[in-house]
């Protein structure tokens, strides 16, 4: 988990951090979602709105595997 948040924050551009963490996602869940879960405050913006509308925007050139994410009202 250190070693990607490092990982993660080495990217300026919060696209480029969305392409991180999907790769992250599709490579390993499990460290994907601890990642997500102990640095949620930082990545839920990477992972979530406001970046998806961007990856929304740019599809066709950062095309992964579709992935979903789920987030109840509660939480």
């Amino acid at each position: 988990v250190k070693k990607m948040i490092q990982h993660v924050r080495q990217y300026q551009v919060p696209l480029q951090k969305y392409m991180a963490m999907m790769d992250l996602q599709e490579r390993n869940e499990r460290l994907f979602y601890k990642l997500l879960i102990e640095h949620i405050e930082e990545l839920l913006p990477v992972v979530y709105a406001p970046t998806v509308g961007e990856a929304c925007q740019k599809y066709e050139s950062i095309f992964m595997r579709p992935q979903d994410l789920y987030i109840s009202l509660k939480e």
